[in-house]
C-alpha cells in the first residue's frame, strides 16, 4: 500500500510540476501544492479506506503512472519515433493486462485513457493517418489483453480447473450487461415464473411465450433457460419481456442482443436508468441490494447516502467494537479465536454503551464524501468545458490534458453504471485524477516565457582555443602530454585543474610555466573538468578540448576534432574511438556499458553516437558557457550530458581518433565495482534529466 500510494502521490507531483514549470513560471506555485497535498495526499478516502490493503491499494497509483505515460505519448509520432511509439504501446498493452487479472472492474480506465487521448491527438494533429496509427495502438492493446485471456484459459483448462462458473469473464460482462437495467427492468421471482400456467398468463408476446413452453417439453430444468422482466415507469408495469438462453446462463452475445432490443424499444428508460445508476455509483443516490439482481439506484438525490466506501473505511468509528479489519456480520466463532483476542488488545478494544455508540453513528460523517461527491459529479461538466476550450486552442496542453482525465473518468464510472456495478469503491479509483485535473484548470493557459534552441556560433579559425586537462596523481605521465600539445598544438592554451594530487603533479606543471588550478581537497574528475572550462569561460576563450591527463588523448589528432567543427558547425565534437575501426581495446564491463549509452541515445534523441564515453571533446563558446553554469555537474559527464545536450538543442558531432590506453594501464572505471557505481550514476542522472524536465521546448 505505501508503495503505490507513493506511486500516486509521485506520478501526480510530476505530472503538476511539469505544467506549473511551462504554464506559471515566475510565480508562486503555493496554492497548487497546497491543494494537491490537501485533496491528494491526506485524503481519508485512501489512508482510512479498509479496502486499501487489496486491489484499491494497487489501482489509483497505477492510474497515475498511466496518464503521466498518455502526456508523454501525446508528442510521438510513427514517423519519427517509431520505436519510442511501440513501447509505449507495450507498456500501455502490460498495464492494461495487469488491471484485468488485478480486477477487471478497474481495467477500463487504461483503455479510456488511450482511446480518448488517440482521438484528441488526431484532432491537435488533423491528421487521419496519425487516428489510424493511434487506433491500431488501441485495438493492438486490446488484442494482446484478449490473448492473455485466452492463454490463461489455456492454463486453467490444461491444468483441469473447472471454469464452468459464476465469476468467470463472460458470466460478468453477460450479467453486467442486463442488471444494468435493474431500475426500470424489474426481474420476476424464478419460482413464480416457473410456472406453465404463470408462462400462459403472463403479458408476453405469443411468439416468447411459445418459445419458453417449447424448452418445457425439450429440458426438465427448463427454469434455468429464461428469465423475464416486468418493464416500468412511473405509472408502473408498462411491457413484459423474456431473455431466453440456449444454456442455463445468458451468454455474452445473448445478453447483448437482449440490450439492443431494450434500447430500440425503450431508450429513454434506459438513459433514466444509467443517468441514476452513475448518481448512485458516486453516491448521490443510495444503492440499494436487492436479492438476485444486485445494487440498485434509489429513487431521490441523497447527500447523505452512504455505500461500501463508509461501511469498511470508518467501521472502527460508527461500530467501535470491531477492530479495522473486521466489519459487521463477522461470525462469532471468529471473533472466538485467540489471535482474535489478541488483536481486539492490540487494537485497543472497548466495549461502548448503546447511546454512545447511537451518538457516534449519527454524528461521525466521513467529510470526505461530499469531495468525492462533489469532484465527480463534475467530471463530465468538466469534461465538455475542457473540450470546448482544447478546440479553441488546440495547441494548449492543459485543456488537452484536462480533457483526457475528464472524459476518462466519466467513462470510466458510466461504464459501472451501465454494467450494474453500482459500487462507489470502482468510482473512487479515479478520483485522485479528476482532482489533479480540476487544479490543472486553475493554472494559467499562456506561455509567460518563450524559449528557443541553442544559438549557432559561426566557427573563428583564429578563436582561442584551450586544453582543459583535469589531473589527479599524473606525475608520470603530465609532462609527456604537455610536451605533446605545445609540439602539435602550439597556438592553443593550456590548464591543469591538480585535483589535489598527492604525488609532484604540481610541481611539474608549474616548472613547465603552465597555469595550474589547485584545489584544496579532491573534487574527483567531473569537477576537476568543470572548474578548467569555468576559466575558459572566464578568460574568455572561444573553444574548449577536454584533454585526458593520463596520456591515452593524442594532440595530434585535436586537429581533426577542429577541421570536423569547421566543417559542420556543430557545437560539440566528439573524438571517437569507434566510429571506424581501430586497434584500441575496450574493457567488456565498459564495451557494454557503452552499447547502453548509445542505445538510450538512438532511442530518446535520435542520434547516433557511436563513442558516448569518450573524454576527448571540443566544446564551442556556447557549450562552454552552458557548462560552467551548470550548478551541479554529473559525477560521471558522459552519455547524461550528451542526452541533456541534445534534447537542449546543441548539435553533436563526432570524428573518428587514435588513442592509446594510459601508460599506468590504470582507469577510473578499473575493476568490477566501479563500472557498476558509474552505470547506475548515469543511469540514474539521465531519468532525472527527464522527471525534471531539463531541455528547452521549441519557440510555439
Amino acid at each position: 500500500f505505501f508503495f503505490f500510494h507513493l506511486l500516486l502521490v509521485g506520478m501526480g507531483a510530476l505530472i503538476l510540476n511539469t505544467f506549473l514549470k511551462e504554464y506559471n513560471k515566475g510565480r508562486s506555485n503555493f496554492i497548487y501544492w497546497l491543494l494537491y497535498v490537501v485533496l491528494i495526499m491526506f485524503n481519508p478516502l485512501i489512508i482510512g479506506y479498509s479496502h486499501t490493503l487489496l486491489t484499491e491499494a494497487v489501482t489509483p497509483g497505477i492510474i497515475m503512472l498511466s496518464c503521466y505515460l498518455i502526456y508523454k505519448w501525446t508528442d510521438i509520432s510513427w514517423q519519427n519515433d517509431k520505436l519510442k511509439l511501440i513501447l509505449y504501446s507495450i507498456s500501455f498493452a502490460l498495464i492494461m493486462v495487469f488491471m484485468w487479472f488485478l480486477k477487471q472492474p478497474y481495467m477500463p480506465i487504461i483503455f479510456f485513457l488511450v482511446f480518448i487521448s488517440s482521438i484528441l491527438i488526431s484532432i491537435k494533429q488533423k491528421s487521419w493517418k496519425v487516428f489510424l496509427e493511434r487506433m491500431i495502438c488501441t485495438i493492438s492493446m486490446v488484442a494482446v489483453l484478449l490473448i492473455s485471456i485466452v492463454s490463461w484459459n489455456f492454463i486453467l483448462d490444461y491444468n483441469h480447473v473447472n471454469k464452468n462458473l459464476d465469476k468467470t469473464n463472460s458470466s460478468f460482462l453477460a450479467n453486467g450487461i442486463v442488471s444494468g437495467l435493474n431500475y426500470h427492468y424489474k426481474k420476476v421471482d424464478r419460482k413464480i415464473a416457473c410456472s406453465v400456467s404463470y408462462i400462459k398468463n403472463s403479458d408476453l408476446n405469443k411468439e416468447t411465450k411459445e418459445e419458453i413452453l417449447t424448452l418445457k417439453d425439450q429440458n426438465k430444468n427448463w427454469c434455468n433457460y429464461f428469465s423475464i422482466y416486468n418493464i416500468t415507469n412511473k405509472d408502473g408495469v408498462i411491457e413484459q419481456v423474456a431473455l431466453i438462453t440456449h444454456d442455463n446462463k445468458a451468454s455474452v452475445k445473448e445478453s447483448i442482443a437482449f440490450w439492443f432490443k431494450s434500447f430500440t424499444s425503450h431508450p429513454l428508460l434506459m438513459m433514466h436508468t444509467y443517468y441514476k445508476n452513475y448518481l448512485a455509483t458516486i453516491d448521490l443516490y443510495s444503492s440499494n441490494v436487492v436479492a438476485g439482481v444486485g445494487y440498485v439506484p434509489g429513487n431521490e438525490l441523497n447527500l447523505e447516502a452512504e455505500h461500501e466506501n463508509t461501511s469498511l473505511a470508518f467501521a472502527t468509528y460508527t461500530h467501535i467494537p470491531l477492530c479495522w479489519w473486521l466489519y459487521w456480520g463477522t461470525s462469532e466463532e471468529i471473533l472466538q479465536l485467540d489471535v482474535v483476542k489478541n488483536m481486539k488488545n492490540f487494537e485497543g478494544w472497548q466495549e461502548v454503551s448503546e447511546e454512545e455508540e447511537t451518538f457516534i453513528k449519527e454524528n461521525i460523517k466521513p467529510f470526505y464524501l461530499m469531495i468525492f461527491r462533489i469532484v465527480l459529479f463534475l467530471a463530465l461538466p468538466l469534461a465538455i468545458y475542457s473540450f470546448v476550450e482544447f478546440m479553441k486552442h488546440k495547441q494548449n496542453k492543459i485543456y488537452y490534458f484536462t480533457t483526457i482525465l475528464f472524459a476518462s473518468s466519466f467513462f470510466h464510472i458510466l461504464f459501472h453504471a451501465v454494467m450494474g456495478a453500482l459500487i462507489d469503491r470502482y468510482a473512487f479509483v479515479v478520483m485522485p485524477i479528476v482532482i489533479l485535473g480540476i487544479i490543472l484548470l486553475f493554472v494559467p493557459k499562456e506561455y509567460l516565457v518563450k524559449e528557443t534552441k541553442a544559438k549557432k556560433i559561426p566557427f573563428k579559425k583564429d578563436g582561442k582555443l584551450l586544453f582543459v586537462i583535469p589531473a589527479y596523481n599524473e606525475e608520470k605521465n603530465i609532462e609527456k602530454v604537455i610536451k605533446d600539445i605545445k609540439k602539435n598544438m602550439p597556438a592553443s592554451d593550456i590548464v591543469i585543474t591538480n585535483d589535489c594530487s598527492k604525488d609532484n603533479t604540481k610541481e611539474i606543471v608549474e616548472s613547465l610555466g603552465v597555469p595550474c588550478l589547485n584545489v584544496p581537497f579532491n573534487m574527483g574528475y567531473a569537477m576537476a573538468v568543470q572548474t578548467g572550462i569555468k576559466y575558459a569561460y572566464e578568460n574568455d576563450y572561444d573553444y574548449v578540448i577536454q584533454f585526458d591527463g593520463d596520456g591515452q588523448h593524442l594532440a595530434s589528432e585535436a586537429k581533426k576534432l577542429l577541421q570536423k567543427m569547421e566543417e559542420s558547425n556543430a557545437n560539440i565534437v566528439i573524438g571517437s574511438r569507434f566510429l571506424e575501426k581501430t586497434d584500441y581495446k575496450h574493457p567488456l564491463f565498459r564495451r557494454i556499458g557503452t552499447k547502453i549509452f548509445q542505445i538510450l541515445i538512438k532511442l530518446f534523441c535520435h542520434k547516433e553516437i557511436t563513442d558516448p564515453t569518450s573524454g576527448f571533446q571540443l566544446l564551442d563558446r556556447s557549450v562552454i558557457e552552458r557548462y560552467a553554469k551548470i550548478g551541479k555537474y554529473p559525477e560521471f559527464p558522459d552519455a547524461n550530458l550528451i542526452i541533456e545536450m541534445l534534447l537542449n538543442g546543441y548539435e553533436i558531432e563526432e570524428i573518428s581518433v587514435k588513442m592509446k590506453l594510459n601508460d599506468t594501464g590504470q582507469s577510473m572505471h578499473g575493476g568490477i565495482i566501479k563500472p557498476i557505481k558509474y552505470m547506475i550514476n548515469v543511469l540514474y542522472t539521465i531519468m532525472f534529466i527527464f522527471i525534471k524536465g531539463r531541455y528547452i521546448k521549441e519557440d510555439k
